[in-house]
């Protein structure tokens, strides 16, 4: 499998956990090579299969989730193990956490 996106070395502090901002490595959806992403702790928040993203000051971390078209964009968060998948989408300044799921 192709990765869709790395791990940049700009990071910074959300609750304890360190995030990294996100850069695509191929075009998909509507995101293309070398875009810049939102933030995610690890590869382990983001799937590289599928359009799923994290847009601009998104932020995925701890054990939350998102993958299939699942988006997550503005200041949305998603965390504790919340899951953003399907063609669900968090954004603005809204929070999936827990065990929430958007579908």
């Amino acid at each position: 499998m192709e990765k869709k996106y790395i791990l940049t070395e700009e990071t910074k502090e959300v609750g304890g956990h360190i995030l990294h901002k996100i850069q695509a490595m191929r075009d998909f959806g509507g995101v293309q090579k070398e875009d810049l992403g939102g933030w995610v702790e690890s590869e382990e928040n983001l799937s590289h299969d599928g359009t799923c993203w994290v847009y601009g000051n998104g932020q995925v971390y701890g054990n939350g989730q998102v993958y299939g078209n699942g988006k997550v964009s503005g200041n949305g968060k998603v965390f504790d193990n919340g899951r953003v998948f399907g063609d669900g989408r968090v954004s603005d300044n809204g929070w999936v956490f827990g065990d929430g799921k958007v579908y």
